[in-house]
């Protein structure tokens, strides 16, 4: 059993917005002070910011000729044994989408194939479509 950094960060982001918000709308502290209230603001500005910054691709989702990592499947048949490769390709988005839609795209060779999208890009990642027809 390893450990998910997905799990982790994602579960991290959640706690960290609840307790900025928390913090901001909390009235402990010394009330009345101009620090106080500084980082309660900063702590409010901060949570929205984190949310904003999750939120984005999931409202946004796909949009035509936005750039999609592509996988695609290929068996290679050597001494008898057939072995499952999986390429992965740059495609350009034909048209708008959302997480689990079926959309068109084009290869980088002019072709034109159909998936279906996976996932949306991450701070450092492109979003990613899984092909299921293509052009011969």
């Amino acid at each position: 059993m390893g450990f998910h950094f997905n799990v982790f960060g994602r579960v991290f982001m959640l706690l960290l917005i609840i307790s900025l918000i928390g913090y901001s709308l909390s009235f402990a502290g010394v009330p009345g002070t101009l620090i106080d209230s500084y980082w309660k603001l900063f702590a409010l500005v901060l949570a929205i910011s984190l949310i904003c910054g999750y939120a984005y691709p999931y409202a946004r989702g796909i949009r035509k000729n936005d750039q999609l990592l592509a996988q695609i499947p290929r068996q290679v048949t050597h001494d008898g044994a057939v072995h499952t490769h999986i390429d992965t390709v740059m495609v350009v988005a034909s048209q708008n989408g959302m997480l689990g839609q079926k959309i068109h795209v084009k290869l980088h060779n002019g072709k034109r194939a159909e998936g279906i999208i996976t996932a949306y890009s991450g701070a450092f990642s492109p979003a990613t479509i899984r092909l299921t027809e293509s052009e011969v």
